[in-house]
């Protein structure tokens, strides 16, 4: 038996224990969703979905994610690009399920509720802010589904909806229709989409609306909006009360605002992809100009308290660039480099990483071949050696190539690709793309999430402090940070 004081005790040291396990959630374009103790890059748990993803959410002890159409349903579909228009619909209404919405326990993944809307289809956004678990959808394809959903976060029990078809105008795919912060959830309502407009995320109340802007920050609490201005031939920054969308203060400057802090000082960048030239820090109600960085090159920024972190995939190269900058000051503290491929990161770890990764990403071929082998019209329609090829000629390099020529030919270029790049060789090569990472930053670490895994640095040193999951991408899906 426990006694009060023995419980009381192990309730605090259970309480003591949550405070001090922050963790992140991050997700992979083919479906794979892991948590990781932000201290110790220890994997909580790994669920591998199959499905695409919307966005991820997460608050102290529990994750939400929404999952879509499944990967065969898109393979599916792929293949079916040359039916006739009515088949083609068919095939769309059979594969195109209603999203999932699903809470987990954060600490093993337990699935604690789920629910499906049956007229909600597509890659769902999903936030999570004061208990309340708000999700949206860009696109449907059936009148009367709902644009925004809101939740109890513990129960998810429904609260309130907005919106139904055509009401929030046209949006793309990738377009973000919600943000929520500070327990409000902002989203634009008309068709024209120049109006912004805030909710009480517990009622979904209609608080105030104002002229939209193409972009906008929030201050790390949620009282402070920075807008971005192109309505003049120089650019500027307008700070919203939160509260109530009064207009605080407008300022100009030749940069784009990235992040704005609760006391008001906002940081801009002169980002153009092709040079990325400078970094500032400028008091957003006066305009005033603290500090300037020309020299700086950097695709993303992430504020975290007085440190201002970068990142940057270098051209050419295979790896990324991470940097951190004193946020008062401007001043540089430090520089690293992530490894560019496989024998750079077993150089950094050694090889005791590598065994989990080879039988990773042999699981993930054997099951992509044992589906493709099993399907009724797979036959060795053709040999997979080229014949009439001199012994002497065939050197280990070209014998491969016949061998994966042969494997491509029997079972079809498109399936061939999907299991050569989807499950054997990306998971140690950074991609190409100028985007293709995501920098993150909080409780004193620098995130920063790659096709190598998870890299996880000492925000004040630069210190390389632990790496996770080499055979999960991570480079295109943004990582969820328990508050």
């Amino acid at each position: 038996m426990i006694d009060s004081g023995q419980r009381h005790e192990r309730d605090a040291d259970a309480e003591s224990r949550r405070e001090t396990t922050p963790r992140l959630m991050v997700g992979s374009w083919a479906g794979e969703v892991a948590v990781v103790e932000a201290r110790t890059g220890r994997v909580c748990w790994l669920r591998r979905i199959g499905c695409e993803l919307g966005t991820l959410a997460m608050n102290e002890e529990v994750t939400y994610l929404a999952t879509g159409i499944t990967y065969a349903g898109m393979n599916r579909l792929q293949s079916a690009r040359d039916l006739d228009p009515e088949r083609r619909q068919r095939l769309i209404a059979q594969v195109n399920i209603p999203s999932h919405l699903e809470a987990r326990r954060a600490s093993d993944g337990a699935l604690l509720w789920t629910h499906v809307h049956p007229l909600v289809t597509g890659q769902m956004q999903v936030e999570v802010d004061s208990g309340v678990v708000i999700a949206a959808n860009p696109r449907h394809f059936k009148e009367g589904a709902p644009d925004i959903q809101a939740f109890d976060a513990a129960s998810g029990n429904p609260l309130w909806t907005l919106g139904t078809l055509g009401q929030l105008g046209s949006h793309e795919d990738d377009a973000q229709l919600i943000r929520v912060c500070g327990g409000r959830v902002y989203t634009q309502l008309t068709a024209s989409r120049e109006q912004i407009t805030a909710f009480n995320i517990h009622s979904g109340r209609r608080l105030w609306e104002r002229p939209f802007n193409d972009y906008r920050v929030f201050s790390p609490s949620g009282a402070l909006i920075g807008e971005q201005r192109y309505d003049d031939d120089r650019p500027g920054v307008t700070i919203i009360d939160a509260h109530n969308g009064a207009e605080i203060s407008s300022s100009q400057t030749d940069g784009v605002i990235r992040h704005l802090s609760d006391n008001g000082i906002a940081y801009v960048d002169g980002n153009t992809y092709e040079d990325a030239t400078w970094i500032a820090a400028l008091n957003a109600r006066t305009g005033e100009e603290y500090w300037r960085t020309l020299d700086v090159p950097h695709d993303f920024l992430a504020l975290d308290g007085a440190i201002l972190s970068y990142s940057r995939l270098i051209p050419g190269k295979g790896n990324a660039e991470v940097g951190a900058l004193d946020a008062g000051r401007g001043a540089r503290l430090w520089q690293w480099r992530s490894p560019g491929s496989l024998s750079e990161l077993l150089r950094l770890w050694g090889p005791r990483r590598m065994p989990a990764m080879l039988l990773d990403s042999t699981a993930k071929s054997a099951a992509t071949l044992r589906a493709i082998v099993g399907r009724p019209w797979f036959r060795l329609r053709r040999p997979l050696l080229r014949v009439g090829v001199p012994q002497r000629r065939r050197t280990p390099g070209r014998w491969l190539r016949d061998i994966q020529r042969g494997l491509a030919n029997n079972i079809g270029w498109p399936l061939w690709q999907e299991f050569l790049w989807g499950h054997w060789r990306h998971p140690w090569q950074l991609h190409g793309a100028m985007n293709a990472n995501w920098l993150a930053a909080r409780w004193g670490i620098v995130f920063l999430g790659t096709w190598l895994g998870l890299f996880a640095l000492d925000a004040a040193t630069g210190q390389l402090l632990w790496h996770a999951l080499p055979t999960i991408d991570l480079s295109f899906v943004d990582p969820a940070l328990a508050p």
